[in-house]
């Protein structure tokens, strides 16, 4: 398969599946600003933004398995179902943090955040990299997001 048609295919899949993935994401952010800004019921808009995280990972999950499987090597695979993984890591590091300062957490724990995000820019990027270099024709995830793929 060339890597036009693996762009289209998962563009096909992701529009497919656009409505559960908005339907999910759009109460992100707003329950993160509420979150940040309640005094008392901050417990409750963590809360909801936990529920909406968790159905952000099925669905990452779950197109980060269709994304693997476009790919016929098995180091691509697992090389860009790890790329998700990331993803799904970013999310559970926007919760750690917002709990972090609801509960003022220590400031060793703070810097611990800050590591982890430095962890988790490199290895989106050295995960990019190694997809591209076993399987030439496997797509970044960044060409995904184009409208058109490859032109």
């Amino acid at each position: 398969m060339t890597k036009q048609e693996r762009i289209h295919q998962m563009n096909m899949y992701r529009e497919h599946h656009k409505r559960s993935r908005e339907a999910w994401f759009a109460p992100f952010p707003a329950l993160l600003f509420f979150a940040l800004l309640a005094e008392q019921t901050w417990w409750l808009w963590t809360g909801l933004m936990i529920v909406s995280a968790v159905g952000l990972v099925r669905i990452l999950w779950k197109e980060g398995k269709v994304f693997a499987q476009l790919s016929k090597q098995p180091d691509a695979q697992r090389l860009a179902f790890g790329m998700y993984r990331v993803l799904v890591g970013w999310y559970v590091f926007i919760i750690a943090s917002v709990l972090s300062y609801k509960l003022m957490a220590p400031w060793w724990l703070w810097m611990m955040l800050v590591a982890c995000a430095l962890l988790l820019t490199y290895l989106y990027k050295r995960y990019s990299a190694a997809v591209c270099r076993f399987d030439a024709s496997q797509p970044l995830r960044t060409e995904l997001a184009t409208s058109r793929g490859l032109r």
